[in-house]
């Protein structure tokens, strides 16, 4: 077949296909933009630099047990949650910390994510020296049983006074009615000689204390599985806050036994006054609760005036020292 025909047909599609810039761009330039993109990203750090990664927001529109299961195993995965951390640590660190004390507050899931962070980043570095105290709420901190420092950490001990800076304040909330179960999730950790470490927020050098507690007023909590809200008082009437709190109604304690190591809260009912002899909190599935969960909902909750007021102190003194 002679070549003159042929070339006049491939003459022709090209000028057709040059001449729409769209078809152009989409054919050639985007595959160029997308392949260096990524290939900048997955190549590997560049000396003296930092993993380039992408941040993801994922949205479940779907609603469907499939993409639920898939956003769960995605949540879960630690090292995603984890990287996302420490990026914004490092971060933080080199352009906005200046020098300055910090306190680092997590709770549940949060409380493990910053329990490796302080493991890998903090804890015998200088920059422990930063830190005014690290409240790890609603997780299992791992200490030698009687000891305050040693296991989860080498050198960060749990507070034992308001005035102790650099310290971590730790506990798993449970009823004194209901105590932690052989198969809690909470209060124990794995070892010889190892137990959770407990810190009282009501009374950090021991002993009982009085709860000053925030309360939803609602009955509203982090999930939806919680108790049904009570009736703050007798007879009912509305509250127009968002929170309520119950002076003398819940104190706590440290115990540890064959139980678990935990903090152990106690509702102090008085039948004989108008104000609610109970509080919302507990998981519940099929309408009963869940023991091993304990009050994991309300961990911060039932203590977060004893919190602001440790920190408060902690600050103070944080700031008087000299060496800072």
């Amino acid at each position: 077949m002679p070549m003159g025909p042929v070339a006049a047909l491939v003459r022709k599609d090209l000028q057709i296909f040059f001449g729409d810039v769209r078809t152009v761009l989409l054919t050639l330039a985007v595959p160029i933009a997308i392949a260096s993109f990524f290939g900048y990203v997955f190549s590997g750090p560049r000396a003296g630099a930092e993993p380039a990664r992408i941040h993801i927001a994922v949205v479940d529109r779907d609603g469907s047990a499939i993409s639920k299961a898939i956003v769960d195993r995605m949540a879960s995965d630690r090292a995603l949650a984890y990287n996302d951390v420490a990026d914004a640590w490092r971060y933080y660190l080199e352009h906005d910390n200046a020098g300055r004390g910090v306190v680092l507050v997590g709770h549940s899931q949060g409380s493990g994510v910053l329990t490796q962070l302080i493991r890998e980043e903090i804890d015998g570095k200088p920059v422990q020296a930063r830190i005014v105290s690290a409240m790890l709420l609603g997780t299992n901190v791992a200490v030698p049983r009687g000891k305050d420092v040693g296991g989860a950490f080498k050198s960060m001990p749990l507070c034992r006074a308001a005035s102790q800076v650099g310290c971590i304040v730790t506990y798993v909330s449970f009823r004194s009615t209901i105590p932690p179960p052989p198969d809690s999730r909470f209060g124990k950790v794995p070892g010889d000689g190892m137990e959770a470490g407990c810190t009282n927020p009501a009374a950090l050098g021991g002993g009982k204390g009085e709860l000053h507690a925030y309360l939803s007023a609602t009955g509203s909590s982090i999930v939806n599985s919680s108790t049904q809200p009570v009736n703050w008082v007798t007879p009912a009437k509305a509250i127009d806050t968002p929170f309520v709190s119950v002076p003398g109604l819940l104190t706590a304690q440290c115990v540890s036994n064959e139980k678990g190591s935990y903090l152990e809260v106690t509702v102090n009912a008085d039948p004989k006054d108008p104000r609610a002899d109970d509080i919302a909190g507990d998981v519940v599935t099929n309408g009963k609760v869940v023991p091993s969960w304990g009050l994991h909902l309300i961990d911060v909750n039932e203590s977060f005036g004893n919190l602001l007021d440790i920190v408060r102190a902690q600050t103070k003194a944080y700031l008087a020292k000299p060496s800072r």
